[in-house]
């Protein structure tokens, strides 16, 4: 129960983060060799958290993979990135493509 107030606590602090913080330029040093090499990029707080959240999905895959193996259930879509998940509810309806909000709004 600790971790989930914990996950719940950070949630809520990621939430009331302002748009202004969020767009703001900040520059991420990322290692690009085992020899230990960096470079330096430009990026936001946006799309740093978009990143993680995105690479979450993926280790969500990996945990989802595992317990399946070992007979656990996980929740239906559990580690499925979003875009996979369109596309199969694209391919579901026929339409054969993915389908993007701003295009199922009618603002792209």
């Amino acid at each position: 129960l600790a971790a989930l107030a914990l996950v719940r606590s950070i949630a809520h602090r990621l939430g009331s983060i302002d748009e202004d913080r969020l767009h703001a330029e900040v520059r991420v040093r990322v290692m690009v060799s085992a020899e230990g090499a960096e470079a330096s990029l430009g990026s936001t707080l946006a799309r740093e958290l978009a990143f993680a959240v995105h690479h979450a999905v993926h280790h969500n895959a990996m945990i989802a993979s595992i317990a399946g193996e070992l007979g656990i259930a996980c929740p239906a879509g559990f580690g499925k990135a979003p875009s996979t998940a369109n596309h199969e509810r694209c391919q579901a309806r026929g339409t054969g493509g993915t389908t993007h909000a701003t295009e199922a709004s009618g603002t792209r």
